[in-house]
């Protein structure tokens, strides 16, 4: 491959050769004095700055994994960085004007508690599932307490062997199952469930203190007509509204927390490729 030009970016596909001479494998050149050199046995272009005995600037890529980290990690630079945050990190980058290669990271995933409950917000349970379910995340539930809800929960496993009738909803709110026992003249009976319960729900992972929300959930119940079994099923109200909560919130948190940088909501796009010149 020719080129008039003395620089280069990108990957090289082929050999380079330099006005009247001609590259061979297995050799370096310097294409242009402190800039950057081509290695034929692995045809790309590298930057000599990587071959001196320090480097002539600072350039890389942390990346943190608690948000009280990140924020050490950045003020520690102590330098006016941009701050970008998305739906899938907050990115620091120290030399925005310039290469945009010197940079620090903290990528948004969701907690476990959060994907437990979105994952499966709007799926119908087996009775014994649900228990099973409500049972490994008490600590998320605040209304009812989890005394309460441990004990209603308790009392319910006990009634896999009922046969359940319809269901309808009382004058205090609560959801109402007719149910009797399966056995010769046994009579109906009442029990309660709550129409709704309340979450409180951390959002993202390593930033729990700042994006933990309050989420309401509403029950509901259906009864198979043929087998009288039961199947329950909860339903997250505006689960949107917290991820988007966590997004503004982390603005906000690190426009206090780091006053020498500018935070923005948004997301800075990789930097585009340069003349290495």
């Amino acid at each position: 491959m020719s080129n008039e030009s003395n620089t280069m970016m990108g990957t090289v596909n082929a050999r380079y050769e330099l006005p009247g001479e001609l590259m061979l494998p297995g050799v370096s050149k310097e294409v242009r004095r402190d800039v950057a050199m081509v290695v034929h046995d692995c045809c790309h272009v590298e930057n000599v700055a990587r071959y001196a005995d320090k480097p002539y600037r600072q350039a890389g890529a942390v990346s943190f994994l608690k948000l009280e980290d990140f924020q050490r990690g950045v003020d520690g630079k102590n330098c006016n960085a941009v701050v970008f945050v998305s739906q899938r990190e907050v990115k620091a980058v120290f030399n925005m004007d310039g290469w945009q290669d010197d940079t620090a990271r903290f990528p948004l995933e969701y907690t476990p508690e959060w994907d437990a409950w979105d994952g499966n917000d709007g799926d119908w349970f087996k009775q014994e599932a649900f228990c099973d379910f409500l049972e490994d995340h008490l600590k998320e539930i605040v209304e009812p307490c989890g005394s309460e809800l441990l004990e209603l929960v308790s009392n319910f496993r006990q009634m896999t062997r009922v046969e359940y009738g319809s269901s309808y909803r009382g004058s205090d709110g609560q959801i109402m199952l007719e149910y009797k026992e399966r056995k010769e003249g046994a009579g109906g009976r009442d029990m309660a469930l709550p129409a709704e319960f309340v979450l409180h729900l951390p959002v993202i992972k390593g930033a729990e203190a700042m994006t933990t929300y309050k989420v309401k959930a509403r029950l509901r119940v259906r009864v198979d007509e043929s087998t009288h079994k039961l199947a329950l099923q909860y339903k997250l109200v505006r689960p949107d509204v917290p991820k988007d909560n966590a997004i503004s919130d982390l603005v906000e948190h690190l426009r206090k927390a780091l006053p020498s940088c500018s935070v923005f909501a948004g997301q800075v796009e990789d930097a585009p490729a340069r003349f290495l010149c």
